[in-house]
């Protein structure tokens, strides 16, 4: 695998730019609420409710970015033939924020499909979903773009 800190990998979160539209025939049932892909209110806020929270990776949307840069390979394959474009993913957490499960909803070759189920696989506990004050099992989309140049 190939380290990639210098190429462009750029994440798209559906529920912070509108531009998921796009991506809407590959989950036709995509709910921008659900997504849970920002940082988590706070509690200092007078509409911050205790009984309702969503899905939040630690540090917020800018510490996932982080994460991703740092953590996904692109891989050799994809580098060698000049592969771009963007794997969507669907990645499931238990109700401790743990992640479950990762599957694709849109491929663009294996290999970097793989790349993103492993990156997936590293990533840390997230903030759990609540719903009436009790954590719950949830699920994200995560769509992530592989770029050899800079846009």
């Amino acid at each position: 695998m190939y380290k990639c800190p210098m190429f462009v990998i750029m994440l798209l979160l559906g529920s912070i730019f509108p531009s998921f539209a796009q991506y809407s025939d590959v989950v036709s049932t995509y709910d921008h609420a659900s997504a849970g892909m920002y940082e988590p209110p706070d509690p200092r806020e007078k509409h911050f409710r205790k009984d309702r929270a969503e899905l939040a990776f630690p540090g917020g949307v800018q510490a996932l970015h982080t994460f991703i840069i740092e953590h996904l390979d692109y891989p050799e394959i994809a580098v060698e033939n000049c592969i771009e474009g963007t794997v969507v993913a669907k990645i499931s957490f238990d109700k401790n924020g743990n992640v479950r499960n990762a599957c694709i909803l849109r491929s663009l070759n294996e290999a970097c499909d793989q790349a993103v189920i492993n990156l997936a696989e590293k990533m840390p506990q997230w903030y759990p979903a609540i719903r009436n004050g009790r954590p719950v099992s949830e699920s994200a989309i995560l769509p992530v773009r592989f770029s050899l140049t800079w846009n």
